[in-house]
């Protein structure tokens, strides 16, 4: 991650983040790149991402993603397409491998 963004990530709340590339394909779980960046899923294991599939309430999906501040070391998070709560922007062009 780009260090101008890990700072400004540092200085957010937990949780809080910046959308990046990827949605859900829901039939399969798998992400979908769109930005000719990013390839593969490696970055998508458990030891940088966390993924609940579900928001908090369980009420709606989550399958966008953001670069978020985190209580550990993970870097990502799954996060609803429609609700922008906790989103500060957007970063284009960031390569997740």
């Amino acid at each position: 991650m780009d260090r101008r963004v890990k700072a400004d990530v540092k200085a957010l709340n937990n949780w809080e983040g910046y959308w990046i590339d990827g949605e859900r394909n829901t039939s399969t779980s798998d992400f979908v790149w769109t930005d000719g960046y990013t390839t593969g899923n490696s970055a998508l294991d458990s030891s940088n991402a966390e993924f609940s599939y579900k928001d908090h309430l369980w009420t709606e999906d989550e399958n966008c993603l953001i670069a978020a501040k985190f209580p550990n070391s993970q870097t990502i998070n799954d996060v609803s397409c429609n609700n922008a709560i906790g989103v500060w922007g957007a970063v284009c062009g960031y390569q997740l491998n």
